[in-house]
């Protein structure tokens, strides 16, 4: 199976802002990082804190672009994966879930106001449960039929977010004070994170002695989908 592997162009770390009341702190960005390059140990984040009688809201989300516009065709993808590194903090679950951010297309740099409006939490690209982070490699399996539902609309880029699980995705505002923090590796981003898109093998032969294979789809009676190789070819 031919195998694409794709580092991103872009990516950005959007804080939101500080709320008594949570839907305002979901909802709204405060400030932003493009391309960091120092580590950061609350890269992704959900924190309700104590204050003056009432709790104060908090998120962070990491935001992706990877340009695709060199790559083979992936109109019939077989899976997807994307790695990073993990940096001191992992307390909660995470999710990654598509996003418009970078314009849609990578031709700006990510927003603030793009913190919540360019998320899709109804198409999620990773397991609906989450997935524990780590400080080492976290790997994810992608949801390959939601993520060519993305490129049948965009088959130049691939634009995501993580996000906290517990309680961004879910729309679910703690209750008591809680701190979920995990961090990102953000120095190695430009080799250190990947996107691995397989492809199914294609075969070099179009005919045999002249007949094409769309002409009867068989050989000697046998389907050529059903055949792996002749005389040593694919």
């Amino acid at each position: 199976m031919p195998t694409t592997v794709v580092n991103p162009s872009k990516w950005a770390s959007i804080a939101s802002v500080g709320s008594g009341t949570y839907s305002t702190a979901r909802q709204t960005g405060f400030s932003v990082s493009n391309n960091p390059s120092g580590d950061s140990n609350t890269a992704i984040r959900y924190a309700a804190a104590s204050g003056r009688g009432s709790l104060t809201h908090a998120f962070n989300r990491t935001f992706y672009y990877f340009d695709l516009s060199s790559t083979p065709d992936l109109t019939n993808l077989t899976s997807a994966s994307l790695s990073l590194n993990g940096y001191v903090n992992a307390n909660a679950r995470v999710i990654i879930v598509s996003s418009s951010a970078f314009g849609g297309d990578g031709s700006s740099n990510a927003t603030t106001g793009e913190f919540f409006t360019s998320l899709d939490y109804n198409q999620p690209y990773s397991a609906t449960t989450g997935q524990d982070w780590s400080t080492g490699t976290n790997t994810f399996e992608l949801d390959t039929s939601h993520v060519l539902t993305y490129l049948k609309s965009n088959p130049d880029a691939f634009i995501f977010a993580l996000i906290d699980r517990t309680n961004d995705y879910t729309n679910t505002a703690s209750t008591v004070a809680v701190a979920n923090n995990e961090g990102i590796k953000f120095s190695d981003h430009a080799s250190g994170v990947e996107l691995t898109l397989i492809t199914p093998a294609t075969s070099d032969i179009d005919n045999i002695n002249g007949v094409a294979y769309n002409t009867n789809n068989r050989f000697n009676g046998v389907l050529f989908s059903d055949i792996g190789k002749i005389n040593g070819v694919e």
